[in-house]
């Protein structure tokens, strides 16, 4: 694929494996500059050899979030495209889940995508510009057999999209 004209400073979270990974090397591939977090180091460091910046980021961390965009923006002067695709999908009936795994699933795929945007919107309104991704899941929509706490999670971030989308 062609780069695109309009390079954009892209922060995508959640690269150590799957989607993320997968996303970081074609907007890599397009000519952006991709920031790659994830918070299995080994892995995400291994794009440094496609030539994409890893950042070791756990988004359950307030303090490396906002690292994160420390960085980026002392290094580009901007921030122009955040991808919330950091996830992790606990399965097993509801009611015999404990409150770790509850309090993990709502930590990293809700708790964190409102972390994430919270720290990159301040820098895109100053700029007057800038894009929030959240990957979502038709498990939001749609939930399945042992997958409650992984569907509700999903929902909420559907939520969360309608809710930033009023304001």
């Amino acid at each position: 694929m062609p780069p695109m004209k309009n390079n954009k400073v892209v922060l995508i979270t959640g690269c150590s494996s799957g989607i993320g990974r997968k996303l970081a090397i074609l907007m890599h591939e397009r000519g952006h500059k991709v920031y790659a977090g994830g918070r299995r180091w080994e892995s995400v460091k291994t794009l440094c050899d496609l030539g994409i910046t890893p950042v070791e980021l756990d988004v359950t961390s307030s303090e490396q979030c906002e690292e994160a965009l420390k960085v980026i923006l002392a290094k580009e002067g901007r921030i122009d495209i955040l991808v919330n695709n950091a996830g992790v999908g606990i399965m097993g009936p509801l009611i015999e889940l404990e409150d770790k795994q509850i309090e993990e699933q709502l930590a990293v795929n809700v708790h964190s995508v409102i972390r994430m945007s919270r720290v990159a919107a301040q820098p895109m309104i100053e700029q007057r510009g800038g894009l929030i991704v959240n990957i979502g899941s038709v498990s939001g929509i749609l939930v399945t057999p042992f997958s409650g706490i992984y569907g509700a999670s999903k929902a909420a971030g559907e939520g969360l999209l309608a809710a930033y989308a009023e304001g």
